[in-house]
């Protein structure tokens, strides 16, 4: 189940967490905002590459490839390009900020069992349009979604979005300071209790240095997240109805570069990692894999404006 999800992760929602994991900054006065709200009037390219790979830390799992008494049987590894454009509007007289972010690419592979895939989009992804409309104090009031995403994949998308963009606007951040956010993410999926993944971000603004003629803040980020979910399992053929207990816990550090002026996010690197492991309150049948899985991340996100 959980192998299967990762697999079939849908390109938006995955271009959606990235966003969300890149949040915008803005400048007040000495200090920089933690924001969320875009800078207005903007076009920005970006160009999202994230590289991942995945092994089973279960020992009975059946598909393994590695041998030894430490090898951890390989579950697959991915390679995945997004590019989008995002364009802002000008503030309304009531402070409201509208932005579009165009999809202009995605494409990727996918290895599993040493076979190599093209990842392929349910739909066609290219040229749709998402629009989020920020408040003055940079809240998310309102999601626009393409009429061509289907309708359960739009309430995931917007639950995973209500849950990311909804917190409070953090401290100001002076050079040499650090700021630790709050972070509460959403994740639906089938037989489970629905509880988050929850954790803090941490940023510390490195320095603040002029380049052609912009003000670039240099951050050193860190985030870390955890869950503990709660799932039914089917009844089998001679097994009666099981209750299952998914964990997850992730770690990651990296840096970003702002410019503050024009209030774009010029680069972001992250590396990360997701553990996950599953207990069961009944005992399973004999070879029966824990879904227990370790797995690798590295984000790279360049704009061009």
């Amino acid at each position: 189940m959980l192998r299967s999800a990762v697999r079939q992760l849908h390109p938006y929602a995955a271009a959606v967490l990235v966003l969300a994991l890149a949040r915008g900054l803005a400048a007040q006065g000495d200090k920089i905002q933690l924001r969320l709200v875009p800078g207005p009037d903007e076009w920005v390219q970006f160009r999202l590459t994230l590289d991942l790979a995945m092994t089973s830390t279960d020992r009975s799992a059946s598909d393994q490839t590695s041998t030894g008494p430490d090898a951890q049987p390989s579950m697959g590894s991915g390679h995945m390009v997004i590019g989008y454009t995002q364009t802002t509007g000008h503030p309304d007289p009531d402070g409201r900020v509208k932005a579009d972010v165009t999809f202009d690419e995605l494409s990727g592979t996918m290895t599993v069992a040493g076979k190599t895939a093209p990842i392929a989009p349910p739909s066609p992804i290219e040229g749709q349009v998402m629009t989020t409309t920020y408040d003055a104090s940079g809240k998310v009031v309102d999601f626009q979604f393409p009429s061509t995403m289907p309708t359960a994949t739009a309430a995931q998308v917007r639950q995973m979005m209500s849950s990311m963009f909804g917190g409070l606007v953090p401290p100001a951040i002076a050079v040499g300071e650090t700021v630790t956010t709050p972070i509460s993410i959403g994740l639906p999926g089938p037989g489970g209790d629905g509880r988050p993944m929850t954790g803090t971000s941490v940023f510390t603004l490195r320095s603040i240095t002029t380049e052609g003629g912009d003000r670039i803040a240099h951050f050193d980020q860190k985030m870390e997240l955890s869950m503990s979910r709660d799932l039914s399992l089917p009844a089998g053929a001679d097994q009666p109805p099981r209750k299952a207990t998914l964990t997850m816990h992730s770690i990651g550090a990296g840096t970003m570069d702002y410019d503050v002026d024009r209030g774009i996010i010029v680069s972001n690197r992250t590396d990360s990692t997701v553990d996950t492991s599953t207990t069961s309150d009944t005992p399973l049948p004999k070879g029966t894999p824990s879904l227990g899985m370790h797995m690798t991340m590295k984000m790279t996100l360049e704009a061009t404006y």
